[in-house]
């Protein structure tokens, strides 16, 4: 019954209100009579969705529903890119409308059947012309934050660009996980406009710092201009201060995770992994520094001496976590401990920890380690009956 539907709404948008047809002017009860039916049959189609949506061909289903609706809103887009016939009524501002009751669908099946929705499908242009017009405005919105006494311009270009280099396009190519990118950073970023709470925004430029980190801006221009950032605030420190500094931002990058879902660049590292890799080198050189000194002075440095254990890696991370879970250890931060633990303990197969390694296995726990921690623990009760 949907694919009747869907094939009625299909066979309207093809026949009766193609432009040839529409030559002949009609009045304005005429369109909204069409608007009101559209929107009756779109209703119905997001019912049809609802109630198929959880069967076992639901992917399948859905992912048809997507392709005739796109197919429609393409056709739509080429009436109003084409608008040849000579009507007197505002021909694209009509489609527009019929466009915008279609597009309700897809927005549907992306609010409560996300994992079924085809991100990376191109965006039809009446979808584009509309978005364009609402980013436009946005940006335009967004762009009066140069005037901030307080704002640092090269963060701000280097947030804006993404929905500047959109607005600037003259050709509709575009994905739907990358339009709605756009859209959720203009609305992320909307608090550079809007004056309704200015107490909420004590720093204005760490808060477009935050979003950007929240929505895994993984731009490498974004990337270096942090790290360059970080080479400002350095100079002038001494070790001490500066690995303080760098303890900080690493339990910044840990808490300020991307959101799910959100990655500008797909094919590239999250923005938090190429933050962190270039605060790892540099902490990596500090520490090598100070245990350079330490070596002229007293000896090897203490944390070269490592605790050999008999249990691998797997095994040493699940007993972490059982502290870490218990409260035994009581550190804020998660990536300390793993850099910690894979500078003081070697394991049979792993002379040489690190932190990447200890990471990956905490969070994935192999039933082998699960096995012989039990057998560990009851050897350590044991052993306990005889103290």
């Amino acid at each position: 019954m949907e694919h009747e539907l869907l094939h009625t709404i299909e066979e309207w948008v093809n026949k009766s209100i193609h432009p040839f047809a529409l030559q002949n002017s009609i009045d304005a009860r005429q369109r909204l009579d069409w608007l009101l039916l559209v929107d009756h049959q779109v209703n119905q189609l997001c019912h049809a969705i609802s109630e198929a949506g959880h069967t076992a061909d639901s992917q399948q289903y859905i992912y048809s529903i997507q392709l005739g609706v796109l197919r429609m809103l393409e056709r739509l887009g080429i009436y109003i890119h084409e608008n040849a016939a000579p009507v007197a009524f505002d021909l694209p501002a009509f489609y527009l409308a019929v466009a915008s009751s279609l597009e309700s669908v897809l927005e549907y099946i992306r609010r409560y059947f996300p994992q079924h929705f085809q991100h990376n499908f191109q965006v039809p242009y009446s979808t584009w012309l509309k978005c364009h017009g609402q980013l436009s405005t946005q940006l335009a919105k967004l762009e009066t934050a140069y005037q901030h006494p307080g704002i640092e311009q090269p963060l701000l270009r280097v947030a804006l660009q993404p929905i500047r280099d959109f607005v600037s396009a003259q050709v509709a190519s575009i994905t739907y996980r990358q339009l709605h990118y756009l859209q959720a950073m203009a609305r992320e970023l909307s608090f550079l406009y809007d004056n309704s709470n200015p107490e909420a925004v004590k720093d204005i430029n760490w808060e477009i710092h935050t979003v950007l980190l929240q929505l895994n801006y993984n731009l490498p221009r974004y990337v270096l201009l942090c790290t360059s950032r970080l080479d400002e605030k350095m100079q002038g420190k001494t070790d001490e201060e500066m690995l303080a500094t760098l303890q900080w931002y690493f339990r910044t990058m840990e808490q300020l995770g991307p959101l799910p879902n959100f990655c500008y660049i797909p094919t590239l590292p999250s923005v938090t992994e190429q933050i962190t890799a270039s605060l790892r080198h540099a902490y990596k050189l500090l520490i090598d520094k100070s245990a350079s000194l330490a070596a002229l002075s007293q000896g090897p440095p203490a944390y070269q001496r490592r605790i050999h254990l008999s249990v691998s890696v797997p095994v040493l991370t699940l007993f972490i976590k059982l502290c870490l879970n218990a409260g035994i250890i009581t550190n804020q931060s998660k990536a300390e401990v793993f850099r910690i633990i894979s500078q003081v303990f070697a394991t049979p197969k792993s002379a040489d920890l690190s932190p990447q390694s200890v990471k990956a296995k905490y969070k994935d726990t192999s039933l082998h380690a699960i096995r012989v921690t039990r057998e560990l623990l009851h050897k350590l009760l044991e052993l306990l009956k005889h103290e």
